[in-house]
């Protein structure tokens, strides 16, 4: 490589890293013209890396940058691991106003992706100096369900090392909306890192709905409102879930087909919504399968499935 270039490639980069420096930026006074050349920057120094991996000739550009810096070797493999991801952690940790904190979110979607946002923000949900701020100034930018991931990778990370968090689960299954939704994400989570907790709640809901308290009969509505590729991975991954719903869902049927009240019964799910539900999981096939197994143990009642599969 020319030595006009690497020289060009260094001045470059060098301005780069003063910005990762910088202890009190972005601030306040932090233009969104600004924060936009610091993305612009992160997104160049991502490609000058990849030609200079495709020349075979980064070692030697990294050691002249690392001697020819006053930065340290680790905040500088820090700064180059991920350019994009690091400027945002910058912009997260800072003390800017939420209004910067959602350009500065708007921009990185455009340059980047919401994928990559997403991805980025989930990874710092999970240490402690970024999930108060990314908590207090989440954007309107977000919508309600990528809000609940957040908070449901957060949660996850919270009651991991927790010695008995049963009783906060079970308390959580009887109380708001929102905490029953966050728990069926938590259990749609595959991270391995929560594999236990994860069983833990698995077994509190089991436990719940094995328990046909009314007090829990909210559990069913929510399952009822998962999108169809979630209830089924749901039903796919934990099975005990999927017995326990189909015998409910059998036992709301019951109650419709012979006009009982369910105002006192631990499931209360309209025709339409029964159908909604039961249509849902039996999608996947295997799924299909084994609920109509359940189905024809009792003769007198195919008819009624039979429509509402139809």
């Amino acid at each position: 490589m020319e030595t006009a270039v690497v020289k060009q490639f260094l001045n470059f980069f060098h301005d780069f890293l003063e910005i990762c420096q910088l202890k009190d930026w972005p601030n306040n006074d932090t233009s969104n013209n600004e924060l936009k050349n610091a993305f612009i920057m992160s997104q160049h120094v991502v490609k000058c890396l990849d030609k200079l991996q495709q020349r075979s000739t980064i070692s030697d550009f990294l050691s002249t940058l690392n001697s020819d810096s006053s930065i340290s070797n680790v905040l500088l493999k820090t700064c180059l691991h991920d350019p994009p991801k690091y400027i945002l952690k910058k912009l997260i940790n800072s003390s800017c106003k939420t209004s910067q904190l959602d350009e500065g979110f708007k921009i990185f979607i455009e340059m980047f992706s919401e994928t990559k946002l997403e991805e980025c923000l989930s990874d710092f949900f999970l240490e402690s100096a970024s999930k108060t701020t990314l908590l207090k100034h989440m954007s309107t930018e977000f919508n309600k369900d990528m809000i609940l991931k957040f908070k449901s990778i957060l949660f996850l990370s919270e009651i991991n090392n927790c010695n008995d968090c049963k009783p906060l689960i079970r308390e959580m299954l009887s109380k708001s909306d929102e905490d029953i939704e966050l728990l069926l994400l938590c259990m749609l989570n595959k991270d391995i890192e929560f594999a236990v907790v994860i069983n833990i709640i698995v077994e509190t809901f089991t436990e719940a709905m094995a328990s046909k308290d009314i007090k829990y009969r909210s559990i069913y509505r929510h399952l009822y409102m998962l999108p169809e590729n979630s209830l089924i991975n749901l039903c796919n991954e934990h099975n005990k879930i999927f017995k326990l719903l189909a015998k409910a869902l059998l036992d709301c049927g019951r109650l419709l087909k012979e006009n009982m009240s369910a105002e006192y019964f631990y499931i209360d799910l309209t025709y339409s919504e029964l159908k909604t539900i039961v249509r849902k999981i039996c999608k996947n096939e295997d799924i299909k399968i084994e609920f109509l197994e359940l189905v024809m143990q009792n003769e007198s009642e195919r008819t009624f499935w039979n429509n509402i599969l139809q």
